[in-house]
C-alpha cells in the first residue's frame, strides 16, 4: 500500500522537478541560445560575453557573473521588454536549475573556506 504512493510521489517530483535533475549548464543553454545570444554573443559590445563564460561555479568570477545573469532574468530586466520574451516554462526551468548551482557552489564554498566573520563599518564605508 506505501509503495505506490511512494512511487507516485517519487516519479511526479522527477518530472516536475527535471531542471534540478539537469546540470545547469543543460538547463540554462536553450534560454541562452533563444534569448541572450543576440545580444551577448561573440561580437557583443556588452559586458558580458555568454560564448566565452565558464560554467564552473567553484570559481569566483564566474559565480559573480552567473549570479548577475540570475538576478537580472529573474527580476525581468533581461531580456529587455524591447526584445521578445522567452517561454515561461524554460524560463523557470534554467531559473531553478542556475540557482540551485549557484546554491551548492556557495555552499561549498562555505564549508570549505567557512563564513565571513562580521566587522563594523568604517566611518568612510557608512558614509
Amino acid at each position: 500500500m506505501k509503495r505506490p504512493l511512494i512511487l507516485w510521489i517519487l516519479s511526479w517530483c522527477l518530472l516536475s522537478g527535471s531542471a534540478l535533475a539537469q546540470s545547469f549548464p543543460e538547463a540554462v543553454a536553450p534560454l541562452v541560445k533563444s534569448s541572450c545570444i543576440g545580444c551577448h554573443g561573440g561580437d557583443t559590445k556588452t559586458g558580458l560575453n555568454l560564448r566565452d563564460i565558464s560554467h564552473d561555479l567553484s570559481d569566483a568570477r564566474t559565480f559573480r557573473q552567473w549570479e548577475k545573469v540570475f538576478d537580472r532574468v529573474r527580476n525581468g530586466e533581461m531580456p529587455p521588454e524591447s526584445e521578445d520574451r522567452p517561454d515561461p516554462d524554460q524560463r523557470k526551468m534554467a531559473l531553478a536549475s542556475l540557482e540551485t548551482g549557484l546554491r551548492n557552489a556557495s555552499l561549498a564554498r562555505q564549508k570549505q573556506v567557512g563564513r565571513v566573520p562580521t566587522r563594523r563599518l568604517t566611518k568612510l564605508e557608512y558614509g
